[in-house]
C-alpha cells in the first residue's frame, strides 16, 4: 500500500508538455494497493483512464469531454496547510504497522481569469488511512467545495479496467465488462452496508452513512493518454462517493488478501455489523481528528491482547475518546499510535511537516523555490506534548526510545511529567516516526 498526498514544502506533482499533463489530482491523496506486478495492469492509465478519479483521491468531477480542464501547464504547486505525511508503529507486534494523514486546502494556481479553477472557493477535505496488517480503514471529513460550476466532489475507491476474466463484486454479485452497470445507493430494502471487491480481489466493507453517498459503474470511459496527443478508451469498473453538503466525509475499510491470511474476506463486513465482534471501531471522524481502533487481527481473527489507537490529528485538543490511552495532544499536524498493555503504553509520534527555518515566505509553487530553502532551510524542531489517561513511571530508566530508520545524527528528546501522564516530544523533526516504551506505573 502506498499513500501519496503533498503540503506546503512537498509539492504536488510534476509535468511537462508532453507528459503527465493530466496530474493535477495526482496527490489529493492518493492510495495505490500494489498486491503484484500483474494484477496492477488493470490501472490501464493509457487506455481509457479517468485521470480525475484516481484511487484513494478527493477532486473535483470533471469526465469527458473535459480531460484538457486538467491540464493547467507547468505544475509543482503547494497545498496551504501542512499535514501530508504517514507514521510506522510497532508496539508489541512483529509486523510495523502505521498511518497516513493530509489536511489539504486548494493551492493558488496563478491562472489567468476565466478558469474553472479560479472560481472555486474554499475546496478542502481532511483525510487519513490506517493500516494494521492487511487492514486498511479510510476516512475523510470537512469535505467541501463552493462554486464548482456544477462540478461535484467526489472521493475515488478504485477504477479498475475489466476485460477478459477480470470483474469486480458488488454486495457479492460479479459485474463483468459484458453489459453495463449502474449501482443505486439509496435502495430502502438495502441492508445498511455495501461490499465491494475490486478487480485485484481486495475486498471493501462500505458503512452507513457512507454507502448513501458511494457510486459504482462498469462501463465505457474516454479519455486521453498521458501527453494528452490520442484519444483513449476503455471498459472500466468505478467506485467513488458523490459528496454533498448534508454529509462531508466517508468512511470505508480495505481487506487485502494474503495466502496466510484469515478468509474469506466477507467477514469483515459480517464482523463490523455485530455489536462486540468488530474487527475495528472509528471513535472520531470529525475535522479535529480521525481516531480508529482496531480490536482484532484481520490475519489471526483472534482478539488482539491489547488494542491498537491510531490518531491524525488536526487540530490541537483536550478532548479525545476515552476508548484510547490517550486524553489531550497540544499541537494539531501530528500522527499517532499507542498500544496499551498491563505493563506498558507503547507510544508513536511523528510530526510530519518538515518545519523549515527560513525567513522567506513559503512557497505557492516551485518557482518561489530560491536558494535559501534549497541549500540553507533546515528541518526545526518541533515540541509536542501528548497527555496520557493512565500514568507512566517517570525515571528515564524505566522507559526506551527509538526513531524508526535510526536516522544519522538524530537523538529524540523525550521528557516525562506531570506525575508521568505528560510525554513531551520536544524536537520532533523531518518527519520521523519516535516510538517510546514506557512502563505505568503500578
Amino acid at each position: 500500500m502506498t499513500a501519496k498526498g503533498f503540503n506546503h514544502y512537498v509539492w504536488d506533482y510534476e509535468t511537462s508538455s508532453d507528459e503527465n499533463v493530466y496530474g493535477l489530482f495526482s496527490s489529493h491523496g492518493a492510495l495505490q494497493i500494489a498486491n503484484n506486478e500483474t494484477l496492477l495492469q488493470v490501472h490501464d492509465v493509457e487506455n481509457g483512464w479517468d485521470w480525475a478519479k484516481i484511487p484513494g483521491t478527493t477532486t473535483i468531477a470533471l469526465g469527458t469531454p473535459n480531460t484538457d480542464d486538467l491540464n493547467i501547464g507547468a505544475g509543482r504547486f503547494y497545498n496551504r496547510r501542512k499535514l501530508a505525511g504517514s507514521l510506522t508503529f510497532r508496539g508489541t507486534m512483529n509486523l510495523k504497522n502505521g498511518l497516513f494523514g493530509m489536511k489539504f486546502a486548494q493551492p493558488n494556481y496563478g491562472l489567468a481569469s476565466p478558469d474553472w479553477r479560479n472560481n472555486i472557493r474554499n475546496f478542502r477535505f481532511k483525510k487519513s488511512v490506517f493500516s494494521f496488517e492487511n487492514l486498511l480503514v479510510c476516512l475523510g471529513s470537512g469535505i467541501s467545495a463552493q462554486h464548482t460550476s456544477g462540478r461535484a466532489v467526489q472521493t475515488t475507491l478504485f477504477q479498475d479496467k475489466l476485460g477478459g476474466s477480470s470483474f469486480i463484486k458488488v454486495d457479492g454479485y460479479q459485474k463483468t465488462s459484458a453489459a453495463n452497470y449502474t449501482h443505486c445507493t439509496s435502495n430502502p430494502s438495502c441492508s445498511n452496508y455495501t461490499t465491494l471487491t475490486d478487480a485485484k480481489q481486495n475486498f471493501y466493507y462500505i458503512p452507513s452513512p457512507s454507502k448513501l453517498i458511494l457510486n459504482v459503474t462498469v462501463q465505457n470511459q474516454s479519455s486521453k493518454s498521458d501527453d494528452g496527443n490520442r484519444a483513449t478508451s476503455g471498459i472500466y469498473g468505478t467506485a467513488w462517493f458523490q459528496h454533498n453538503t448534508s454529509y462531508e466525509g466517508y468512511e470505508y475499510a480495505v481487506l487485502i488478501p494474503t495466502a496466510s491470511y484469515h478468509m474469506p474476506l466477507s467477514d469483515l463486513a459480517t464482523a463490523q455489523e455485530a455489536t462486540g465482534s468488530e474487527v475495528y471501531k472509528v471513535l472520531k471522524n470529525d475535522t479535529v481528528a480521525h481516531v480508529v481502533q482496531v480490536l482484532k487481527s484481520p490475519k489471526s481473527w483472534s482478539a488482539l491482547p491489547s488494542p491498537i489507537t491510531g490518531y491524525v490529528i488536526f487540530s490541537g485538543t483536550d478532548s479525545l475518546p476515552p476508548n484510547g490511552p490517550v486524553e489531550k495532544v497540544s499541537s494539531g499536524d501530528c500522527l499517532i499510535m499507542a498500544e496499551e498493555t498491563t505493563e506498558f503504553i507503547y507510544l508513536s509520534i511523528s510530526y510530519p511537516d518538515l518545519n523549515l527555518d527560513h525567513t522567506s515566505t513559503d512557497p505557492t509553487n516551485s518557482a518561489d523555490v530560491g536558494e535559501e530553502l534549497l541549500y540553507s532551510s533546515t528541518s526545526a524542531g518541533k515540541s509536542v506534548r501528548v497527555t496520557l489517561r493512565n500514568q507512566v513511571t517517570e525515571t528515564p530508566a524505566d522507559h526506551e526510545t527509538q526513531t524508526h530508520g535510526s536516522p544519522d545524527n538524530y537523538i529524540p528528546d523525550v521528557e516525562i511529567s506531570n506525575n508521568g501522564r505528560d510525554i513531551r516530544f520536544r524536537n520532533l523533526k523531518n518527519g520521523f516516526s519516535v516510538e517510546v516504551k514506557l512502563r505505568r506505573m503500578s
